[in-house]
């Protein structure tokens, strides 16, 4: 016998908890039935309704071919409640009422399912008149539907015998004796020059005691509950087969995620190289920008002092102020051409992000892009000091001339790009000879120098200004690049689940082949 509590046990670590509940109804149902289910059933024209007819005494309905969709016949012989799903009708049968029985007809796919499976409706049943026509005996369908019916006590009735001669009737009877032999059955019921109150007679002896009735239902019981084994395991068996397809199915979209994952890294990561060169290209061009301008503004003071007949008072006050004005030029001229670049580059960048399907947009207002990519003014604070002799016999003119640029760049809400500000001084030294030194080959060569110090300063600091802003935008893109991870795989819950499962198949496994062969 099946152990239903552990069974039950199996399908609640299983999660099938509706099989063993289902099969726990269905025996509630058979154990508590009162009377004895009477089932006459076979193949189509086999006379199933004519044998009823006879039995009871009673036209109960007109011989003939049922159709699929009429309704399973249900005949009670004492005043009881209509069941639902049947055509229900009451007879006043005294013998059959003793007997206390429930007879019903049905048609084969009314007790059996495609697939040869008995269906729950015949939990109603203890005994099987399973009727077969005498013209064609034991068809392959009747073979089955009596080996599916094996776990009920079955009884074959041979009908429409009076449609063969002698010797064909005694020849179908031998060959039905051994067929039901083979089967496992008692010898068929022949209705032969029938009488139907004798025949009915023989129905009701072939009907199982109180004793037998009993031994049946606990056999039916039984066959409910392997029944349920068998479908749990088959339940537990697609588990396993859908948690394995389901792990495979997870590492390859575990490993397209991946995959998915590393080209987005490798997009960003090159956006972020563009940067960079974009970064160096713009260093270049303000470095040849201010070299160009250095031997221009170098010429100018140069000529501004030699018109004013190197005067050093002139030259004290003037030259640092022309200085400044041409530092302030250039860094206006220089603050446009950075900031249309930027824009240019920052624009691009935010593009491409979009199109390469690596964002789907950035919340960044046009207020804030402007402001994010603007090269503010510089400021000038202008500082001279006495002439001071040097070791070498130069004179510092000018010291501290400095001017704060700055690119500010603020933090968007999506694309952050860290604020900087870059502050250099524009300016420095000039070393300018002693005044009783002064030659208009020193006075040259002196405020060359001036002007190229000056002129660097302006390019250091703009160009500091710049890798700051791009290192700044290239980080926060290499940031974006290593926050995009991979999900971790982890097996280990789907294994354990797998595992448990397997064991519940193994013990399952045993519960039926404990009840095997008892």
């Amino acid at each position: 016998m099946v152990n239903f509590e552990e069974l039950q046990a199996i399908a609640d670590k299983a999660g099938r908890k509706d099989l063993t509940g289902t099969a726990s109804e269905r025996i509630r149902q058979i154990n508590e039935r009162t009377k004895t289910g009477v089932f006459v059933t076979g193949g189509m024209n086999c006379g199933k309704t004519t044998v009823l007819n006879g039995i009871t005494g009673t036209v109960l309905r007109e011989p003939g071919l049922l159709s699929e969709k009429e309704k399973p016949l249900r005949v009670v012989f004492e005043k009881a409640e209509e069941e639902n799903g049947f055509e229900n009708r009451t007879v006043a049968n005294r013998e059959w009422n003793n007997e206390d029985a429930v007879l019903y007809e049905m048609k084969l796919d009314d007790i059996l399912e495609e697939d040869g499976k008995p269906k729950r409706i015949l939990d109603l049943a203890d005994v099987v008149f399973y009727v077969i026509s005498a013209v064609a005996p034991f068809t392959a369908a009747d073979m089955e539907a009596v080996r599916a019916l094996s776990f009920l006590k079955v009884q074959v009735v041979l009908n429409k015998m009076d449609l063969l001669d002698e010797d064909s009737s005694d020849q179908v009877e031998d060959y039905a004796e051994k067929i039901c032999a083979g089967l496992g059955v008692p010898a068929p019921l022949v209705l032969k020059d029938v009488r139907w109150d004798q025949a009915a007679k023989t129905f009701r002896r072939a009907l199982p005691s109180w004793k037998e009735r009993e031994l049946l239902r606990r056999e039916h019981m039984e066959a409910v509950r392997r029944e349920a084994a068998g479908e749990l395991e088959a339940a537990i068996r697609e588990q396993i087969r859908g948690a394995a397809v389901k792990s495979r199915q997870d590492m390859e979209e575990h490993a397209r995620k991946t995959l998915e994952t590393q080209e987005q890294q490798a997009l960003w990561r090159r956006l972020r190289a563009q940067m960079l060169e974009r970064c160096d290209e713009l260093l270049t061009k303000v470095r040849e920008n201010t070299e160009r301008a250095q031997a221009a503004v170098s010429e100018e003071l140069y000529a501004s002092a030699r018109e004013a007949q190197f005067d050093e008072d002139w030259i004290r006050k003037q030259i640092p102020r022309l200085m400044e004005e041409k530092i302030q030029s250039l860094a206006e001229s220089q603050k446009e051409q950075i900031e249309t670049r930027m824009r240019e580059d920052c624009r691009d960048m935010m593009k491409r992000a979009v199109n390469l399907g690596l964002t789907t947009g950035f919340d960044l207002t046009d207020a804030d892009f402007v402001l994010m990519t603007s090269v503010t003014k510089p400021g000038y604070r202008l500082q001279i000091e006495k002439a001071k002799y040097s070791g070498d016999s130069r004179i510092l003119l000018g010291t501290g001339i400095a001017a704060g640029l700055f690119l500010l760049l603020p933090i968007p809400t999506t694309l952050g790009v860290a604020g900087t500000v870059a502050a250099a001084g524009i300016g420095g030294s000039a070393y300018l000879k002693d005044k009783k030194e002064k030659s208009e080959k020193l006075w040259e060569q002196q405020i060359r120098e001036y002007s190229r110090m000056n002129l660097r300063n302006l390019g250091d600091a703009l160009s500091a200004s710049v890798r700051d802003y791009y290192g700044k935008l290239a980080d926060t893109i290499r940031k974006r690049a290593e926050a995009l991870q991979p999900p971790q795989a982890d097996e280990s819950a789907a294994q354990r689940r797998t595992e448990e499962l397997n064991s519940l198949l193994a013990r399952c496994r045993e519960l039926l082949d404990d009840t095997k062969y008892e």
